[in-house]
């Protein structure tokens, strides 16, 4: 499926690589394999995934990133003319069908986004593998079969070749020599350790736990891709953040390790008490029984006493001490030995340094472990505009150039394109959807009411849809809405010129006419008071100078009154 591109613009942003020897991607074929061991497993990335499985933190960061990475969208585009554009989405259907055939469904193809994603974050590396159906049994089969075309409207088959050196020129019955048909295709995203790569040319992977689940083929056979980060001194190498990380890592799993140890050293036991035997003769003597009694009172009564509060917190043994009377000698030799580790009381203050080290150093705002500046509220600093272009897009650029070199230029080339047209077609992204705003609601209530923008807009850009819209019945007029707000913001309009001769106005207005403003709507737009012929209020009587100027308004001059028969 094709989406717009973002309509967010930032030269810093990445862009689509238009060689394919700078991205960090390959297609490994048998030809490569027998000449060179690619993508094996190293030392580092176990210890990573190690890490992985023991920090909490280091997952949560990488399956929260990998997460939003997941729900960015895809399509097959244009290179613009202007190369700090973004691509645009093309119309052909058959093409576009090309990045469709990836998982299926959008929701798929995002689950392999987001695998990719926690590889990249954790291990640098990992393979997407396109396995043609009849090599799986139907239980291994991700995806059900397609038909021939994929799209409506679009007759044969678009061809993948599935080996750069052909072994054979031999006809396989499926579409040509060394050709696959690419709705055939069942996708996977596998780790460093669910690919092994032989020197003899073979491939095992492991799509299960049981060895019934391991395929074992030859790379011409399937579809195989590396992804990974380069490191910038061995390109062929891969890299990662957790990488660099992996000391401090260790000693923050040691030091929540020890902590542990201490904690569980209490549970062992609460310790030895060492009693001497001529407290146990004495207290033994005050009762009555024999010294030589197997009966030992001090103990049993101190066992009890100590018992008795755990199971009954409102017990008199909770607060009251147990008194025994014992000799004096006998009273210094009384100790109580304890097999508890103390607890360190730096233990704390190192592992908040190791956890602010490994913030520093992942590809994460480090906020997001330290708790700082409200980014740890509900994963609110996933939609900041500055985490999704630093820390979101620059994965999926490496993504999306893997499968435009590795994937969409050879198919249509196979298609019959030439060289200088296939690569104006990249697979890219779009994560407009994925930045908010905080304000972005009332940036929009501020633009609607200078009419700068629609109401549709305001309702996406408050989370609502046209299903909310006002209904034509509710919904009023134009001219009314814009005059209810004039008047709500100078209630005197109400009374002079009035809601309707404000209507009628601002209606010529919106048709685009000049409001006919009779002459009695210029007598009505002034104060009752300035009227010609309007009753006075006033007392006709002049008023005294004596009592200062007079408290109505001045007379003003009206229109000349024409002679009577008293004036000739």
């Amino acid at each position: 499926m094709t989406a717009s591109p973002s309509t967010y613009r930032d030269r810093s942003r990445p862009r689509p690589l238009e060689s394919a020897l700078t991205a960090s991607a390959k297609r490994i074929t048998g030809h490569q394999l027998q000449r060179a061991g690619w993508g094996q497993a190293q030392g580092w990335q176990e210890d990573a995934w190690e890490m992985y499985d023991l920090i909490g933190e280091l997952r949560f960061l990488a399956t929260t990133l990998a997460a939003r990475m997941g729900r960015a969208r895809f399509f097959v585009g244009k290179l613009p003319p202007d190369p700090t554009e973004d691509p645009i989405p093309i119309e052909d259907d058959e093409i576009s069908s090309v990045l469709d055939s990836i998982g299926g469904t959008p929701s798929a193809r995002g689950q392999l986004v987001t695998r990719l994603g926690i590889n990249l974050f954790v291990a640098g590396d990992g393979w997407l593998v396109g396995i043609p159906r009849h090599l799986l049994p139907a239980a291994l089969q991700l995806t059900p079969p397609r038909e021939d075309s994929p799209v409506p409207g679009v007759t044969g088959r678009m061809l993948i070749r599935t080996a750069i050196a052909p072994t054979s020129g031999a006809d396989d019955g499926r579409g040509g020599p060394e050709t696959l048909p690419v709705e055939e295709l069942d996708w996977r995203m596998l780790s460093v350790s669910e690919v092994i790569l032989s020197g003899s040319g073979e491939v095992q992977l492991r799509l299960g736990g049981s060895p019934d689940e391991v395929l074992a083929c030859r790379p011409d056979d399937i579809f195989l891709i590396r992804v990974w980060r380069s490191h910038p001194r061995r390109w062929w190498e891969a890299d990662s953040p957790t990488r660099s990380s992996l000391p401090v890592m260790r000693q923050l799993v040691g030091l929540t390790m020890r902590t542990g140890a201490e904690i569980d050293s209490r549970l062992a036991g609460a310790g030895l008490l060492i009693l001497p035997s001529t407290a146990a003769r004495a207290l033994k003597v005050a009762m009555g029984l024999p010294e030589d009694s197997e009966v030992d009172p001090f103990t049993d009564a101190l066992i009890e006493a100590m018992i008795t509060p755990i199971r009954d917190r409102s017990s008199a043994s909770a607060v009251v001490p147990l008194v025994a009377t014992i000799p004096d000698e006998a009273a210094e030799k009384i100790r109580h030995l304890t097999f508890a580790s103390p607890l360190d009381e730096h233990s704390a203050e190192r592992v908040e340094e190791a956890l602010r080290r490994i913030a520093l150093g992942l590809d994460a705002p480090p906020e997001t472990l330290l708790g700082t500046g409200g980014m740890n509220h509900w994963g609110a600093w996933l939609v900041q505009d500055d985490v999704v272009s630093t820390h979101l897009e620059p994965p999926l650029a490496l993504i999306c150039d893997a499968l435009t070199t590795q994937y969409l230029w050879p198919i249509l080339l196979e298609q019959g394109m030439s060289q200088a047209q296939a690569r104006e077609h990249v697979i890219w992204y779009d994560v407009a959807h994925l930045v908010v705003r905080p304000t972005a609601g009332q940036d929009a209530l501020e633009l609607h009411s200078r009419g700068a923008i629609s109401d549709a807009a305001v309702r996406s850009a408050t989370g609502f849809d046209d299903a909310d819209a006002p209904t034509g019945e509710d919904e009023l007029p134009v001219e009314v809405q814009l005059a209810l707000d004039l008047v709500a913001k100078s209630p005197t309009l109400m009374a002079t010129p009035g809601l309707p001769k404000i209507v009628a106005q601002i209606r010529a207005v919106l048709e685009g006419r000049v409001p006919d403003i009779e002459d009695d709507d210029l007598i009505q737009s002034q104060p009752p008071a300035l009227a010609p012929g309007a009753p006075s209020t006033e007392d006709d009587t002049p008023d005294d100078p004596n009592d200062g100027p007079p408290s109505g308004p001045l007379p003003q001059p009206g229109p000349p009154t024409p002679p009577g028969p008293e004036d000739e």
